[in-house]
């Protein structure tokens, strides 16, 4: 079996995206190789950024300087390792609180697949949300606007405000208003949203 330790050092790129998948999918990993996909977030080449928070997600140790490095990627200006570092987040579940704030912000990125997969990880970290319900509701409110466009994240973001339950019960307005939308799977979620954040 190769090295795949020291093949992280390769000069080419898609060989060091290939070890960073091996190690995503083999979940069992040293520290020290932890450490090394860790300095991998900031590698120079944006694909091999992304598949270094992918493989911390999967592997699922997140230390807190290893999740504050995944969040800073939500500010990377290529989209992928973006995308790449909401889905990692997800992945930690409860132990994401450090990136919820992250994660917010990140509802408001340009890209919408960015804001699908943030809205989605914010479901996957559970009733942590609730500090920030607020935010979430704000973002339905602003983003309600065009239900097409923002399908997805909007039904992951009404996901989240029932994930939290009772407790975000003030913030059902902005859900409330998708019930009347044109795209079914919203109004769905929506629906079942409401019905968890009833007191």
């Amino acid at each position: 079996m190769p090295d795949l330790t020291a093949l992280m050092n390769s000069e080419n790129p898609a060989i060091r995206i290939s070890v960073l998948r091996a190690l995503g999918k083999m979940g069992s990993v040293s520290d020290g190789q932890i450490k090394q996909i860790s300095v991998m977030l900031s590698d120079p080449d944006s694909d091999v950024r992304a598949e270094a928070a992918w493989a911390l997600g999967q592997i699922g140790r997140p230390a807190s300087g290893e999740q504050s490095a995944i969040a800073s990627l939500l500010k990377d200006p290529k989209q992928k390792p973006r995308i790449r570092a909401a889905e990692a987040i997800g992945f930690f579940g409860t132990d994401a609180e450090p990136s919820i704030e992250a994660l917010i912000e990140a509802l408001n990125d340009e890209n919408d697949i960015v804001r699908n997969q943030a809205a989605a990880s914010l479901v996957k970290i559970g009733p942590s949300i609730a500090h920030y319900k607020q935010q979430v509701a704000d973002y339905i409110k602003s983003a309600g606007a065009d239900q097409v466009l923002n399908m997805y994240s909007l039904s992951s973001a009404s996901e989240a405000l029932g994930v939290i339950g009772h407790n975000a019960a003030p913030q059902a307005g902005p859900v409330a208003d998708l019930l009347t939308g044109e795209v079914s799977f919203v109004r769905s979620n929506a629906i079942s949203a409401r019905r968890n954040m009833a007191p």
